[in-house]
């Protein structure tokens, strides 16, 4: 279900209560996000939450499931049991179609499918609207739980630690900071608990894809969030002066040094120092910041003793570091964990976020009516390469913006788009969904060969995990089915076309 669909069946169902209808507008645009992940339980309780208004909830799986779970709205766990009708709160309980109220009138439960309820918990009284919307955020969420319950429970586990996680630190992000998608969750996951612990990391991506804001994230989340950030652009630091510009110098260090000056790293004294395209830094420099990472800074020029420096690092290429031409063996050691950023590409759920953002963002300073995205330009907009990443993804919204939209528009669609990206984006599409066919039959094939999923993906040449993500994307694309135990064709797969 899209997002107009979505919005299409909850205008059905809360015509008559538009407070709750606005709200249930905050929800769907998570669905995306949600249909995706592997731990739709604790990614979607807390959008409920927020959206219903209500003191605490979240979602219950069937019983001894571990990835459901119920928090206040600062993110604090709450103990199903002090909520109320204990019978109505366990997952065996069978519940009407509909919702079903505790014996105090504070608790709603509402099935959502494949033995999953939303919970939602107030200290005040349950009207129809909240009932309703309820009702509605349950239905809604259905899918996501038949999306993820193909995955192993240890890949939902520790997803689901992950949510967490976000959830309670959700306030201390960047504000504009967009993470819909699992792969960019699970690097921002990655990067909090590295913060958390004061150590290190090196951000690994494609030009464009956010690794600036992670490193925000970063700053924000650790101990050192009320010191400076500093962000430092390596590729584009001048050679003949780039180790004055990071470390400094002293009067008299060389030919024009008339007074002294402090480098980025000494501006970032305890703050975080972010050292953006790191590989593209000369390897005699690279050597010369060996001792910065081990907390010790000596400006150019200077004949005293090293100083003690309490700054941290966080560092960035779109290279392969690990690659030794382009970082010193020693220095890639030093720079800490690798947390790998995946392109736009992969991520459908950020590209249609922050699209939807871009284009409220746009017609706001334009004046413009328009601010959502028809699924028309959704598709074909998810479709593209987008080898720019975020950067060129905002370069069409604002294109579109400039020569196509009027201030008259409510929506943007495909016909809104520049030209020459929508017959680059029809071959793309067409030859995406060639080879998703292809690789369907496939899978086919090798699940009717084999005796269990793990066997077919020893044929494959793929991890057990990765072989049912691939089934999982597959399914979730319209080109597999569900058929007993195994996967079968569809008769007519929704991307193929």
């Amino acid at each position: 279900m899209t997002g107009e669909d979505a919005w299409h069946a909850a205008r059905a169902q809360l015509g008559a209560h538009q407070v709750q209808l606005e709200r249930s507008r905050a929800f769907i645009e998570h669905l995306d996000g949600a249909i995706a992940s592997s731990a739709p339980a604790a990614f979607l309780g807390p959008w409920a939450v927020d959206a219903s208004g209500v003191d605490a909830g979240g979602f219950i799986g069937p019983a001894g499931d571990p990835d459901g779970g119920l928090a206040d709205r600062a993110g604090q766990t709450v103990d199903p049991g002090a909520l109320g009708d204990a019978a109505l709160l366990d997952p065996a309980t069978v519940l009407p179609s509909q919702g079903a109220k505790s014996t105090d009138a504070r608790t709603i439960a509402v099935p959502a499918g494949d033995g999953w309820r939303l919970v939602l918990h107030t200290q005040g009284v349950i009207d129809d609207g909240l009932e309703a919307l309820a009702v509605v955020m349950a239905s809604l969420s259905a899918p996501c739980f038949e999306a993820a319950s193909h995955l192993p429970r240890a890949v939902r586990r520790r997803a689901a630690r992950d949510e967490r996680l976000l959830h309670r630190l959700r306030d201390r992000l960047p504000p504009d900071i967009v993470a819909e998608s699992p792969a960019y969750r699970s690097a921002l996951a990655r990067a909090a608990r590295l913060a958390r612990h004061d150590l290190p990391a090196l951000l690994v991506g494609e030009t464009g894809v956010g690794k600036e804001l992670l490193a925000r994230a970063y700053h924000a989340l650790g101990p050192r969030r009320d010191g400076p950030f500093v962000a430092v652009n390596c590729a584009a630091l001048p050679e003949a002066l780039a180790e004055s510009l990071l470390f400094g110098h002293v009067r008299g260090a060389f030919t024009g040094a008339a007074r002294g000056h402090d480098g980025h790293l000494e501006a970032a004294r305890d703050g975080v120092l972010f050292l953006d395209e790191v590989g593209e830094l000369p390897r005699p420099l690279q050597a010369k910041l060996l001792r910065a990472l081990d907390g010790w800074t000596r400006p150019v020029g200077a004949s005293g003793p090293e100083r003690p420096m309490d700054t941290g690092i966080i560092a960035a290429t779109h290279r392969d570091p690990d690659d030794p031409g382009v970082l010193r063996r020693d220095l890639r050691q030093r720079l800490g964990t690798r947390v790998d950023v995946a392109p736009l590409r992969d991520r459908p759920a950020d590209v249609i976020a922050l699209a939807r953002a871009w284009v409220r963002e746009h017609g706001s300073r334009a004046g413009f009516d328009a601010r959502q995205l028809t699924p028309d330009a959704v598709d074909i907009i998810c479709a593209l390469p987008l080898g720019g990443n975020a950067r060129e993804l905002r370069r069409l919204v604002a294109e579109a913006f400039a020569f196509e939209l009027t201030p008259d528009d409510e929506c943007l669609c495909a016909d809104h788009l520049p030209q020459w990206v929508r017959p680059t984006a029809e071959r793309v599409a067409s030859l995406a969904a060639q080879l998703s066919a292809f690789e369907a039959r496939t899978v086919v094939k090798l699940l009717r060969s084999a005796d269990s999923v793990a066997a077919a993906a020893r044929v494959a040449g793929d991890r057990d995990q990765t072989f049912r993500k691939r089934i999982n994307r597959l399914e979730r694309d319209g080109f597999l089915e569900p058929s007993g135990d195994l996967w079968r064709l569809p008769a007519v797969p929704r991307r193929a076309s």
